[in-house]
């Protein structure tokens, strides 16, 4: 890695990013608390459900299925 991205992410890195635990910490929330037991299909920040809204592709049935059918090809081989 070239010394300006390593300055930069020497730099940036404590601020803008997470260290590995913090990253993990909703992911074990979401697995091992009872708070979640009824929870399904949410997006999670901080440990809590978050709403998304605005044009987005989360509830497109259509681009769905294009999506499957495309990854489909592309891993058939693998998978047989």
């Amino acid at each position: 890695m070239d010394w300006p991205t390593r300055t930069a992410f020497a730099v940036l890195g404590p601020v803008i990013a997470r260290t590995p635990g913090e990253g993990a910490a909703t992911h074990g929330y979401a697995v091992a608390h009872p708070n979640m037991a009824n929870i399904s299909g949410q997006f999670l920040f901080d440990s809590n459900p978050v709403s998304v809204g605005g044009q987005n592709n989360l509830e497109n049935d259509d681009l769905a299925d294009r999506l499957w059918d495309y990854s489909n090809g592309i891993f058939s081989e693998y998978l047989a």
